[in-house]
């Protein structure tokens, strides 16, 4: 696949109703499946326009995010101007659906959303649950469904419209072993017609998140707002450990420090990440503050 690059920030500014911001944040992705790790909540709300309570266990967090300055893109598509809903179908991590609904009832809705005309919804809506494999189920009330099943339909929902793009928040979540096996064989076929861009609690090295990690073409990891990790697999998930640290203040003197000691950052001012090879590890780092008189809060694996 070609085209502009997939998702790229330039001095992004977000901000949700519940007081929750990112500041600055800047990056460009590489290839056509970028993984979005850590605390990305507010990203994605910001680019599905989900209230952010169905992105977060804290139900008093109930509000929508939102770019409030710089760019963000999509594709080219700007997310301010929600050009990028013109590129990109989505499938939220928590999807409210009507029970009273069947999968083709619902599919062929969001077909005419998708496309503007009710001529062939119906023939959209069933090719969209072939590819995901539920055509058995099109007809039951959504009601009767279970974890997987409608995760599905989310999934359905979000490629009936053809679009170039999708993004994916938690496709893993809620899903036992069974379900995880269809989930991957499901971004396997996906990602062959569309770019993908998938949303995950954190970097892995094993088991079903550990496939797509390794997958991706390029991964950003975020934290408290911050860019801290932005590459490829092959330099985040390597036989360094990667560890989240968080100053509050005295990080220039300890970013110099750390990089005389040969230790790589990334991300920055107060929210960075670091890859200790041996003979650094964590303590290195907390010893380097000591010396420096900076303040850290936090220091913690990326990786697990």
């Amino acid at each position: 696949m070609s085209g502009a690059r997939l998702l790229e920030a330039d001095a992004a500014r977000l901000a949700s109703d519940a007081g929750l911001r990112a500041s600055a944040l800047g990056f460009v992705t590489e290839g056509d499946l970028v993984v979005l790790a850590g605390d990305c909540a507010l990203l994605v709300g910001a680019l599905t326009g989900v209230p952010f309570a169905e992105l977060s266990d804290d139900d008093s967090a109930a509000s929508v995010a939102r770019l409030v300055g710089g760019t963000l893109r999509v594709m080219g598509k700007d997310v301010g101007r929600e050009e990028h809903r013109e590129v990109l179908g989505m499938m939220p991590a928590a999807v409210a659906m009507p029970d009273d609904m069947t999968p083709l009832e619902l599919l062929r809705w969001e077909a005419r959303l998708a496309t503007g005309k009710r001529r062939g919804s119906g023939a959209l809506a069933e090719a969209a649950l072939q590819r995901v494999g539920l055509m058995p189920l099109a007809k039951r009330r959504i009601s009767s469904l279970g974890v997987a099943e409608r995760k599905g339909v989310a999934l359905a929902a979000a490629i009936v419209g053809e679009p170039p793009a999708l993004l994916l928040d938690h496709p893993l979540q809620g899903l036992d072993e069974r379900g995880q096996l269809w989930m991957m064989r499901a971004l396997e076929e996906l990602a062959s017609r569309h770019r993908l861009l998938i949303a995950t609690p954190r970097l892995a090295t094993d088991g079903s998140l550990g496939a797509i990690m390794g997958a991706a073409s390029d991964i950003v990891v975020l934290r408290h707002g911050a860019v801290v990790a932005h590459g490829p697999p092959a330099s985040l998930l390597s036989e360094a450990s990667t560890f989240a640290v968080t100053v509050e203040h005295g990080a220039e003197a300890l970013g110099e420090r750390l990089q005389r000691m040969g230790v790589a950052l990334d991300g920055g001012p107060l929210h960075f990440s670091v890859r200790l090879k041996p003979p650094h590890g964590p303590s290195d780092v907390l010893r380097a503050a000591h010396d420096t008189g900076a303040v850290v809060v936090a220091c913690v694996p990326l990786v697990g």
